[in-house]
């Protein structure tokens, strides 16, 4: 495949994710982001969506950067692989115990989970110093994780927001979060 077409290949897959009719809900969930005036990670406007129907909702989790946004900034959590997503959370709240009652810093990556053909997501463990750690999710286009050329940025979450994903991630894989009609009851 030339990358020409694995490019437009990448657009179209981003485009229909882009599309998808969302239902916005509340939640605590925060998404932080380094600032380097402040020289610390900040917690930036995070908005949180579902679209779909039960057993077969998608999660999307978007944020507004420092600067100029990219359209992959977001991360999208596909019901069906709710479990693997739910590990990896799993592994980095372990992690990042460890990690604190250690002293310990470090990055390395934890794995990767599709969403759906073409899309996945990288997570992995990144240290801000060794008391504060955080689980960064990439959305991959095409294997763009594995070449180091993302298609947005990561989205980072401190420990007591990773706690509120696997929250998140738990209800969308149990069809409790809103379906895309949450309107109808207003009439």
């Amino acid at each position: 495949m030339t990358r020409a077409t694995a490019v437009a290949l990448a657009a179209l897959l981003l485009s229909s994710c882009a599309a998808m009719q969302e239902t916005p809900i509340r939640s605590p969930l925060k998404v932080y982001e380094y600032n380097s005036a402040a020289r610390k990670y900040m917690d930036r406007p995070t908005f949180v969506a579902v679209d779909g129907s039960p057993g077969s909702q998608r999660l999307k989790v978007s944020f507004e950067p420092y600067g100029v946004a990219k359209s992959g900034d977001y991360a999208m959590f596909a019901a069906q692989h709710a479990d693997t997503y739910s590990a990896h959370i799993a592994k980095f709240l372990e992690w990042a115990a460890k990690a604190r009652a250690n002293g310990d810093a470090f990055d390395k990556k934890i794995g990767d989970a599709p969403i759906h053909p073409g899309l996945s997501l990288e997570f992995a463990f990144h240290s801000g110093n060794s008391t504060n750690h955080y689980l960064a999710v990439t959305l991959c286009s095409l294997g763009s994780c594995a070449t180091g050329m993302n298609v947005g940025r990561p989205l980072y979450f401190d420990e007591s927001g990773a706690s509120d994903l696997l929250a998140l991630i738990k209800k969308l894989k149990a069809g409790e979060l809103p379906g895309k009609d949450v309107g109808a009851k207003y009439n």
